[in-house]
């Protein structure tokens, strides 16, 4: 079941970028924390074959409604906010969308463009998927098993395998490790798939694509709660430029209380 809110942890600095523009932003899978993010191995390819996850974006997001130590940490150094909004947040309606590995909610927005450089085509995003909660499994293997399949075209020589990989399924598994994040996502994927050969995929590598893609959001913001190690001053300055923003939303420190 979808919950109907969700939390994301960020800094002073990236609340006041999401107030101020109203879009949240979506960073590209190899430019995350985990630097197993969208990775996989093909026999016979190059290794960086995973390139291909610079073609997806996701915006990470908790639906723990009682904040974590860990979380504050890693994203805010116990220095930054953690904001509150509805799962909805980019349209009115979702749909749901069949995919090889799942079902994902998917849902329709204005279309934006996405600089790239090394293509033939404008490259549109028109929709987004989730909110879907991240697998965890025990081995990498595991966490790429349904990204790519290959096949041979009528031949034995290597060089007639065909290559299919699925974008759609990026993003959507994590090793055991990260499993305390509990993370929810929201996914843009530049393409549906890429199927060929090897030389036809391996085209795909020296494409440019921007690091992040800011997409407007639908409601606003419902909570804002501060870091444990938040100062008054903070406080009172995050306070003021949400009221400046014309934002009437629930400020309160956190529950959790650190000693020095």
């Amino acid at each position: 079941m979808i919950p109907k809110h969700l939390y994301h942890y960020t800094s002073i600095e990236g609340l006041k970028a999401i107030v101020s523009s109203r879009t949240i932003r979506f960073t590209r899978l190899d430019l995350l924390n985990d630097p197993y993010e969208g990775y996989f191995s093909i026999n016979n390819v190059p290794d960086d074959i995973d390139n291909y996850r610079k073609y997806i974006y996701v915006s990470c997001w908790n639906s723990q409604a009682i904040d974590s130590i860990s979380l504050w940490y890693i994203y805010t150094k116990m220095n930054g906010v953690r904001i509150k909004a509805k799962a909805s947040m980019f349209g009115e309606s979702m749909y749901i969308e069949e995919l090889s590995s799942c079902l994902i909610p998917k849902s329709q927005i204005s279309p934006i463009s996405v600089g790239t450089k090394g293509l033939d085509k404008e490259v549109e995003v028109t929709s987004i998927y989730g909110p879907y909660k991240v697998v965890y499994d025990n081995h990498l293997e595991e966490t790429y098993k349904h990204m790519y399949d290959t096949s041979i075209a009528g031949a034995i020589d290597k060089k007639f395998t065909m290559y299919n990989v699925f974008l759609k399924e990026f993003g959507l598994r994590k090793v055991m490790h990260w499993s305390f994040e509990n993370e929810w996502r929201y996914k843009i994927a530049l393409f549906s798939s890429i199927h060929g050969s090897q030389d036809v995929i391996l085209q795909y590598h020296d494409v440019e694509t921007p690091d992040y893609i800011d997409i407007p959001y639908y409601a606003d913001i419902d909570e804002v709660i501060v870091a444990p190690n938040m100062t008054d001053s903070y406080l009172f300055d995050i306070k003021k430029f949400l009221s400046s923003e014309g934002l009437d939303v629930k400020i309160e420190r956190s529950g959790i209380k650190i000693g020095l």
